[in-house]
């Protein structure tokens, strides 16, 4: 694909996105460099400026573009997902679906005894809850809530657009860089509220992301429940280990 077909199914913003994501594949665009301009990409690819808006936000979201404020935005060094922990978002692309996320409420709440153990806060601290859907090929397969202390991101209710598809990235750009992610993953049987908006039966096996993100020195600034549901779901990781050396071999005489 070089070109945006508007008389096809697939979004218009993640064709854009996909012509973006080849070019820096191959090095149209070097690690450092800066992406053309909002205008400038409307112009070429005759799109408008909201569709420019979210597929530069799903590559940012993605890892592999960086926004500066007042400069621009660029090609990132580290174009690969935090080693160790899975991410909603790529577990889905790498299933071979196109990723929608889609903002479902926007609340501010009262921390409960589990969230407020989780960021580190007392009972009843005014936390922003950030509750999505993402869906793959229009299917919707994960219900996600986030919390954020509303104290650390004082302008998120207006910044809303810019954070929805790339909570951690927005942490990275409004002074709370996350560099870990505490995560727990568990199967469980879908309640009331999963089974409606994945829209399967109830007591479905489904599984269950818990996510504490951390800052370098260990402040949790998110903390997000994902349920995740499809029947072709793929889930691939890859990871590192030491091996043995022959010193470290059982001895078969002892």
């Amino acid at each position: 694909m070089h070109k945006i077909d508007k008389n096809i199914p697939i979004p218009l913003y993640y064709q854009l996105k996909e012509l973006l994501l080849n070019d820096i594949k191959a090095k149209v665009y070097l690690p450092g460099d800066p992406i053309p301009t909002e205008l400038e990409i409307v112009k070429k690819y005759d799109v408008s400026r909201t569709t420019v808006r979210q597929a530069i936000s799903s590559l940012v979201n993605e890892g592999w573009l960086k926004r500066y404020k007042g400069v621009g935005t660029f090609v990132t060094e580290q174009n690969q997902p935090m080693n160790g922990a899975l991410d909603v978002a790529t577990i889905i692309k790498s299933s071979g679906y196109y990723l929608t996320t889609k903002l479902v409420s926007f609340q501010r709440v009262p921390a409960d005894s589990l969230v407020g153990e989780a960021l580190h806060v007392p009972v009843d601290t005014p936390l922003y809850m950030v509750e999505r859907i993402r869906l793959g090929n229009r299917r919707h397969v994960s219900y996600s809530k986030n919390y954020l202390p509303a104290e650390y991101f004082p302008r998120l209710e207006e910044d809303l657009d810019e954070a929805v598809t790339g909570l951690n990235n927005y942490c990275d750009l409004h002074g709370y860089p996350v560099t870990t992610i505490s995560q727990k993953l568990s199967v469980i049987r879908a309640d009331e509220e999963s089974s409606r908006i994945l829209d399967i039966p109830l007591q479905t096996p489904i599984l269950l992301m818990a996510n504490v993100c951390l800052t370098a020195d260990g402040l949790p600034v998110d903390y997000g429940l994902s349920s995740i549901y499809s029947e072709e779901l793929t889930i691939t990781t890859v990871g590192n280990r030491t091996p043995a050396l022959p010193e470290d071999a059982p001895d078969a005489n002892r």
